[in-house]
């Protein structure tokens, strides 16, 4: 099965039929994303996944293992980069680490008119 996916993977590569390749991986990416994310941000991940591989293909990229491989790759680091994301919005002190407005302090210095 993955033989014949990776052989036509393949095809679509060497002509640059980029579009197609990444419509033959619409289904697994997005579900992959949603059953992860368990919300509506799967969608805004494999929005993600979608746009980094399009990318990758049109500067040229080159991959020595199968492209489904690298499809699976590129989610799980997508992936990880989104569920790192959240761990630090949702931790209780990241509001004052990253500096909250109470937080902030101005940096543009007062005149003794405006004190």
């Amino acid at each position: 099965m993955h033989d014949a996916r990776d052989a036509e993977d393949a095809l679509l590569l060497a002509a640059g039929d980029h579009a197609v390749l990444l419509a033959a991986y619409a289904d697994v990416v997005v579900q992959r994303c949603l059953v992860a994310t368990r919300d509506e941000a799967g969608y805004d991940v494999a929005q993600n996944v979608f746009l980094r591989l399009w990318q990758e293909l049109g500067r040229g990229k080159r991959y020595p293992v199968p492209y489904r491989r690298v499809v699976h790759n590129v989610i799980d680091w997508t992936l990880k980069e989104h569920m790192d994301g959240l761990e630090i919005r949702r931790s209780p002190t990241a509001s004052v680490q990253r500096g909250t407005p109470s937080t902030r302090r101005s940096t543009v210095p007062t005149t003794s008119s405006e004190a």
